[in-house]
Formats: C-alpha cells, structure tokens, sequence
C-alpha cells in the first residue's frame, strides 16, 4: 500500500466545517504543506506515538524526527509545520503511525 494524501481543508473567514477523520494506516500518509498547515490527531483505545518526517539535513547532519505521543482519546493539535523543515521535495510532509495504524484519526487544515 503506497502512502495515501490527505485532503487538506483551508480555514476560511466565512468558516469550514470540520472534516470527517481520516483513518491512520501502515504505509503512512501525507499532506500538501504551506508552512501554515495544522493537524487534529486523535488516539482510541490505546497510547502510542506519530512521527512526522524532517528530510532535511544541517551541515549535512539528520534532523531529528518529530515525535508526538499519545495516551488513549488522546485529541492534539500539531503544527504549524515550517516548510524548510519538514516538506519533502513534493511539498508534502509525510506521517508514520506506530502499530495499530487503525486507532488514528487525522485532520488536516490550514490557514
């Protein structure tokens, strides 16, 4: 299974309504970023972590990943996500899900 994208909603003046959750799944997914992109990351039933890529290097030394843990109903809001850190070379930043990709439920929006 290849890494699927996620929709992003833009947040308007005039409002959004919020978006049906997208489901986590092994492969990962991603998202078109413009620096000023959020997620709504929910955990069910058990505790875990999402790590969300850096590609880029400093000095030719690894970023560290972006890890962000979870305990059960767990709700965050992560982000903004700085472009020079975090998008891949197609724009997009991409999310790993530890195991039980299935309890994730991702929301993606941005100003």
């Amino acid at each position: 299974m290849a890494r699927d994208t996620i929709a992003v909603g833009r947040i308007l003046r005039a409002g959004l309504a919020a978006q049906a959750g997208t489901t986590g799944q092994a492969d990962g997914h991603k998202f078109a970023n413009n620096g000023k992109t959020y997620l709504r990351v929910t955990k069910a039933t058990a505790t875990g972590d999402i790590t969300i890529q850096t590609p880029k290097k400093i000095l030719g030394l690894d970023l560290e990943e972006q890890v962000i843990s979870f305990e059960i109903d767990d709700v965050k809001l992560i982000g903004p996500f700085p472009t020079n850190v975090f998008n891949q070379s197609d724009g997009t930043v991409w999310i790993d899900y530890e195991a039980t990709e299935t309890q994730w439920t991702v929301e993606v929006y941005s100003l």
